[in-house]
């Protein structure tokens, strides 16, 4: 689901840097009174199997691809903020030495990947309260990545209107609403249903893990 360097026009990646600094800010306030040494170390863990887990991409047609985001989950565990800024380190990390995502479309990724994605399991957590915990889990991953890929499909397609030359030639990403839609949104139905079946399992299980090392 990783956006890479040139895909994305400065009339994009411009604004997605300016809103993307207000979650980042937003994110170390509430995270500043929260982390403590045994949260960290955690944390720590924890996003080192993101990093890994979410550098086994498959490419999609369309500009996108496919990877296990872990994302939801991480919010599930530690709550939004402190996996926002956590996910974004794991963001800069792939950009700068694995290649992953990029640098102009970091501010991109992290807002739709990170922050709104955390922002709609939360709200999927409390709209699924009274489901049994597991469907409340499957959902409040599934939904998350379907919709984030959805705006990556929407941010990616538009390219081609926004940023073209005089003679009417793309200047970044060639390829239309048309093609980014269906193609990123077909190989990232079967991502939600198996994430969410995944988290929806393991979840359970790291919390009960974490509270007893509170």
């Amino acid at each position: 689901m990783h956006i890479p360097d040139g895909f994305l026009s400065p009339e994009t990646y411009l604004p997605a840097y300016g809103v993307a600094a207000v979650t980042w800010a937003y994110s170390l306030e509430k995270a500043k009174k929260k982390l403590n040494e045994r949260l960290i170390a955690h944390l720590g863990m924890m996003s080192v199997f993101v990093l890994f887990a979410s550098l086994l991409q498959l490419p999609v047609p369309g500009g996108s691809s496919v990877h296990i985001t872990a994302f939801p989950l991480m919010t599930m565990l530690f709550g939004l903020p402190i996996a926002h800024l956590a996910y974004t380190v794991v963001l800069v990390i792939q950009a700068l030495f694995f290649g992953s995502g990029g640098i102009t479309s970091l501010g991109a990724n992290s807002l739709i990947m990170g922050f709104f994605s955390g922002v709609v399991v939360i709200a999927m957590r409390r709209l699924t309260r009274r489901l049994p915990e597991r469907w409340s889990v499957f959902l409040s991953t599934a939904v998350p990545i379907l919709l984030s890929a959805f705006l990556f499909a929407m941010l990616l397609g538009i390219q081609p209107v926004i940023a073209v030359s005089d003679s009417g030639s793309p200047l970044f990403f060639p390829f239309g609403l048309d093609v980014t839609v269906p193609a990123v949104m077909f190989a990232h139905i079967w991502l939600a249903a198996t994430e969410g079946a995944i988290t929806a399992y393991v979840f359970p299980v790291l919390r009960r893990i974490l509270n007893k090392d509170k």
